[in-house]
């Protein structure tokens, strides 16, 4: 019997995507169920972008099958019919988007997913990762989760993705994806969306799946509550940082149980079976590296990539304890320019801004000349900076929040670890009081980008043999504004003899004092307004400025690069050379 949800009628319907995301031009299948009745419905579905606004980019109609409430081991999977396909547009922007099945005359709530660059990182240097498998993870639907707390029973070992990601009040203490949106990721996305940065969204599905995914950006961020990791996530994400990647750990608890993916026992689909046992005995797994149980417990504590973490007496839970504010420790690092703190300040704990809330990332360490230091004993890197602590001694998981920063000694990769996973509560302010650096952590979080994204900053120029080119000069900028004296991404091609009546000299050259370097097809004389695309860069330094340095090396073909870069680090075989620069933000 079909049907279509007249006016009073109330029925409950449930639904769920059959994968997490989906890359722009490609399609999206919705699982769709009417809960409450006998009737195939026929409801209307509309799709929009969440952030500061709601914009709708579909519409259609969606069939809704009945199915009955499931009483039996539901969260290993619901394996219901396709109600609805999705196109997604090769326009539509990288973003949360919902998806409304009969609004207005229907119990129905908002079906998640994520839309992916399909070009990854060719419209922004940056990726926000969304925590999809936590979600999974504390999700209930069904009735189970990997936890026993909101369990009919038992804690489940093993979640399915193909049922709704929805707290439902059928079961108790339920959590779903809106819990986790509203929570922690709303507040982020429409920070950054209210301060113009562009960026790509991916889930830890997609970062589980596609190895090289994070090598197209300069900058991988993590929000909220990540607490979830296969080994390919984690191997993916340190191969990024071994290559030279930055990354913002904006979140606490992360990566602090180790998963696996595997196929949906209903459906066979891959990677559609979360499984986290939290037992060694009890994984059938016989590479023990690969038990499910905590990364301590498998030997790779997650401080060894994420500089700080949440183990015994180091990372803490809340429970029934007050929140406390991180007091700082280290005001001139450039984490904190513009907050005007000083040594000792206390941020953090007031009523727009209570950061404290829930789970931390922690670190052991010690006093050395009145500031911390890491000890090394939980697998903090020794050059782990500690920027600001918070020490949490009455929490129910007592220790500490440890924000800072380290960076690959080998490649120049850094990471900063915000230490909490509720960063996002100080950016919600700004956003309402359109005031987008009302609170330290709005500057801290600017503070992070900015420096991780040098984009906007620098330049680079490549030497290649061959071909008859000798060098390439690209100006590395997205498609943000530029910086005073850059200008959009171009690149030029340099080439040793005049092969084509086509092309014009370009010239590299010095105007001083102050220092300009710029490139252009005329050569410089003092005063000279450039033709081509120029960058400044200044002798001194100066609080509106951050350091650009030229880094020389050979590799082994023998051919020389240099680049312009905002990092001291340099990859193995590099060494510095040349000017440090300084360039005005």
């Amino acid at each position: 019997m079909a049907g279509t949800a007249g006016v009073g009628a109330s029925p409950k319907i449930r639904g769920y995507t059959d994968k997490q995301s989906v890359a722009q031009g490609h399609g999206l299948r919705f699982c769709i169920a009417n809960l409450s009745g006998p009737d195939v419905l026929q409801l209307p579905i509309r799709i929009v972008r969440l952030g500061l606004d709601e914009p709708t980019v579909a519409l259609g109609r969606a069939t809704a099958r009945p199915h009955a409430i499931p009483t039996h081991r539901a969260w290993e999977g619901s394996n219901w019919e396709v109600g609805y396909e999705l196109d997604v547009g090769r326009d539509w922007t990288s973003g949360i988007y919902a998806a409304r099945v009969g609004e207005g005359t229907a119990d129905s709530p908002d079906i998640f997913f994520i839309v992916r660059n399909a070009r990854p990182g060719s419209t922004s240097p940056m990726v926000v990762q969304i925590p999809t498998t936590t979600i999974n993870a504390y999700n209930n639907w069904g009735g189970a989760s990997l936890y026993g707390y909101n369990s009919s029973s038992s804690p489940a070992s093993a979640v399915s993705f193909n049922r709704p990601q929805y707290f439902d009040a059928i079961w108790k203490r339920g959590y779903g994806f809106a819990d986790e949106w509203n929570a922690r990721i709303k507040s982020f996305v429409r920070w950054m969306e209210a301060a113009g940065y562009v960026t790509d969204f991916i889930t830890n599905n997609d970062l589980h799946e596609e190895g090289e995914l994070l090598l197209n950006y300069q900058l991988f961020i993590s929000i909220g509550h990540d607490e979830y990791w296969t080994r390919e996530m984690r191997e993916h994400f340190d191969k990024f940082i071994a290559s030279g990647g930055n990354a913002a750990i904006f979140g606490g608890n992360t990566c602090y149980w180790q998963i696996r993916f595997e196929p949906d026992e209903k459906t066979g689909t891959a990677n559609r079976r979360q499984v986290c046992h939290k037992k060694a005995d009890s994984d059938p797994v016989e590479d023990p590296s690969l038990k499910t149980v905590t990364w301590r417990e498998v030997g790779y504590p997650e401080n060894r990539s994420f500089g700080a973490g949440y183990c015994d007496r180091v990372g803490a839970w809340k429970g029934s304890g007050e929140p406390k504010p991180f007091k700082v420790c280290r005001p001139e690092h450039w984490a904190f320019y513009q907050t005007g703190l000083r040594e000792g300040d206390a941020f953090g704990n007031d009523d727009e801004e209570t950061l404290l809330c829930y789970e931390t990332n922690g670190v052991d360490y010690v006093m050395d000349g009145g500031r911390p230091v890491p000890t090394g004993k939980d697998g903090t890197p020794m050059n782990y900076l500690i920027l600001a602590l918070a020490e949490l001694p009455d929490w129910q998981a007592p220790g500490n929040a440890a924000i800072g920063v380290f960076t690959n000694v080998l490649a120049g990769g850094t990471v900063f670890n915000a230490a909490t996973t509720d960063w996002a509560r100080g950016l919600e302010p700004c956003v309402q009081h359109c005031a987008l650096l009302r609170t330290v952590t709005a500057k801290m979080t600017r503070n992070v980008i900015e420096h991780l994204t040098p984009a906007r900053y620098a330049c680079e120029r490549v030497t290649i043999d061959g071909g008859g080119i000798s060098h390439v000069y690209r100006p590395r900028s997205s498609d943000r504004p530029a910086a005073a004296g850059m200008a959009p991404l171009t690149s030029f091609k340099v080439y040793t003899a005049p092969i084509d009546a086509d092309l014009v000299p370009i010239h590299r050259f010095r105007i001083g004092p102050p220092v300009i370097e710029r490139l252009s097809q005329s050569p410089a004389r003092r005063g000279w307004e450039p033709d081509g695309i120029p960058f400044y860069a200044y002798s001194a330094p100066a609080d509106d400025r951050i350091p650009i340095y030229r880094v020389r090396f050979d590799d082994t073909a023998n051919r020389r690069h240099e680049r312009y870069s905002s990092s001291r680090s340099v990859a193995k075989g590099e060494t510095l050379a040349g000017i440090a620069f300084y360039a005005a933000k």
